[in-house]
């Protein structure tokens, strides 16, 4: 991807991408799953030879086992020597590799060395045997370890300091169960390497305050919020881990990031997912992606709003002071209005040929308030003139409800302008405005908005259709919850908070064609064809439980074989 900065008619586009740059960040960020509570296991011989304190973990139940769901999900005509794990696996294993028994767990551990005028990791790796008896004297520089052997098991060290624990300490008795699991203790690095890091932030924030941004694109009001951020991030961080599974026909990934309870990015107080999965049953289905979210986000905004509000000042440097002024009162209100996006929500997309469409209900506690915030938003940003022409259009109305209309236009004209008046990109790496026009036919021809009782409803599509068959739903108040959405509870935990459910074929083939507008060969005469015409289902889910945050990916092993086909034969 390149780092492009575009000029629109006194704007940067970076302040036209922040918000769906936050918005994404949202979603991608809230999305979780439980691992299960069972550990990971260890024999008794690797168990003796667990070192006391470990910064970083790295547990493997059987490289066999890894192997096979390699070879499992990949495309049935490669061949097992071309991409069989085993031989990238090598440089893991030290010149072990054809002595121990791949069918066995091994762990790889770290230690973060404290010294300042010592900085570095050292690692010890528990590998098991094939002979209990084998002569470990022919392997290739092995006198640079430390070796201990215990039974089965041999540990391999190169930290002079390692004693062996001889009972599973704390660490290990907290590693999820995994046929892949990965660890690593951001408290106790944060800890190690605290004096460092605080010279960073010191030395970022003098920058800053010495009137220098952090980079030649940075004001200093965004550079000292930048590391406003980053000191309550460090301040947060306690521990991230992650965990790979599979069953007969799945694979799940779980990502686990954990915080100081009380600290600034701490999750907060959420509310009830059970009103959120209510919302499925008005949906009418048929959609490529449905997000269900009860996850608020406000403690983290009260942190990431210190820097968006910063960077509406560096914004108004380069507008005339009429339009500033506009500007910095339109970006605040929408931030404001973010909260709205914290309530419980349902939202569902479908992708077209040339299009998508959407529907978005959310369950207002102050509707009327919340109402009015979106339409002065949405009317705000058309008064704004900055390249999307966002205009009333006649509405409608179905069984005594409003539903008001916007029309979406992006201005061509403007945005060919902000090539002709330069662009902060190589002159050897063009982007023509025909281009970026190709990104714009995936966003709605037309946005609607509509209120039934406490619920407000949005959709984008090229009629009011859409809307109309979402407020006769929500109208009648009868439905069936989404089946995708619980059969996600049920495997997952009581901190629920997002559940998102779809066509991963879909969302791939956009994609494609999104990379195919920025293609190198511009008069290339191949027609772009996606191999797969049938739905490829996966499921996604967030939990949180205390101060963690859980994130859970699942998908049938058939339809991870078949995506990396499909990109095989694009490619």
């Amino acid at each position: 991807m390149r780092d492009i900065e575009i000029k629109l008619g006194g704007f940067t586009m970076k302040c036209i991408f922040q918000t769906t740059i936050l918005l994404l960040a949202l979603v991608i960020f809230a999305t979780t799953g439980l691992a299960g509570d069972q550990t990971f296991p260890m024999p008794k011989d690797m168990t003796r030879l667990l070192p006391v304190q470990a910064d970083g973990v790295l547990g493997i139940s059987s490289l066999e086992e890894l192997d096979g769901l390699w070879l499992e999900v990949m495309p049935l005509e490669m061949g097992e020597e071309d991409v069989s794990l085993l031989p990238v696996l090598k440089d893991l294993l030290l010149g072990f590799e054809d002595m121990i028994d791949p069918g066995k767990p091994l762990l790889l551990t770290t230690r973060i060395l404290s010294s300042m005028d010592n900085q570095g990791v050292l690692f010890t790796l528990i590998l098991p045997m094939k002979d209990e008896d084998q002569d470990l004297a022919h392997v290739e520089g092995f006198e640079k370890f430390l070796i201990v052997r215990e039974g089965d098991y041999i540990g391999v060290s190169t930290d002079p300091d390692w004693q062996p624990a001889g009972e599973k300490p704390t660490w290990a008795k907290e590693l999820k169960d995994g046929l892949l699991t990965a660890s690593l203790d951001l408290e106790s690095i944060v800890e190690t390497y605290g004096c460092m890091i605080e010279m960073g932030l010191g030395a970022m924030e003098s920058q800053a305050q010495g009137g220098t941004g952090l980079d030649v694109s940075t004001s200093v009001e965004e550079s000292l919020a930048m590391v406003r951020m980053l000191r309550a991030l460090v301040e947060s961080v306690a521990g991230m881990e992650i965990i790979l599974n599979h069953d007969d026909q799945s694979i799940g990934k779980d990502f686990i990031f954990s915080t100081k309870p009380g600290s600034p990015f701490a999750p907060g107080p959420q509310p009830s997912f059970e009103e959120s999965l209510n919302l499925t049953r008005f949906m009418p289905g048929g959609e490529e992606l449905l997000v269900v979210a009860a996850l608020d986000q406000s403690a983290q905004m009260d942190i990431l709003s210190g820097y968006y509000l910063a960077t509406i000042h560096s914004e108004m440097a380069t507008m005339d002071s009429e339009t500033a002024e506009r500007y910095a009162l339109w970006y605040t209100d929408y931030l404001n209005a973010m909260e709205v996006g914290f309530l419980p929500t349902a939202l569902t997309i479908r992708f077209e040929k040339d299009n998508s469409s959407f529907q978005n209900l959310i369950l207002s506690g102050e509707v009327q308030e919340d109402w009015q915030r979106l339409i002065h938003i949405i009317d705000g940003l058309h008064d704004l003139g900055i390249g999307v022409d966002l205009s009333r259009i006649d509405g409608d109305e179905i069984d005594g409800h409003e539903i008001l209309g916007w029309a979406v236009t992006w201005q061509e004209g403007e945005i060919q302008n902000m090539f002709d008046s330069g662009l902060n990109i190589p002159q050897d790496d063009p982007l023509l405005a025909s281009e970026l026009m190709g990104l714009f036919r995936f966003v709605p021809g037309n946005i609607y908005m509509s209120q039934v009782d406490d619920y407000i409803l949005t959709c984008g599509g090229s009629s009011p259709d859409l809307m109309k068959q979402l407020v006769r739903n929500v109208a009648k108040g009868k439905g069936q919850v989404d089946p995708r959405v619980k059969k996600a509870l049920k495997k997952g935990g009581s901190g629920m908070q997002m559940v998102t459910v779809g066509d991963l074929n879909a969302i791939g083939q956009v994609l494609l064609e999104i990379g195919e507008e920025f293609s190198e060969e511009e008069n290339s005469e191949d027609e772009f064809s996606w191999p797969i015409d049938h739905p490829l289902p996966f499921q996604q889910w967030m939990e949180i439980n205390g101060a963690d945050y859980l994130i859970h990916l699942e998908m049938e092993k058939s339809g991870i074989r078949e995506m990396i086909q499909a990109l095989i034969e694009v490619e």
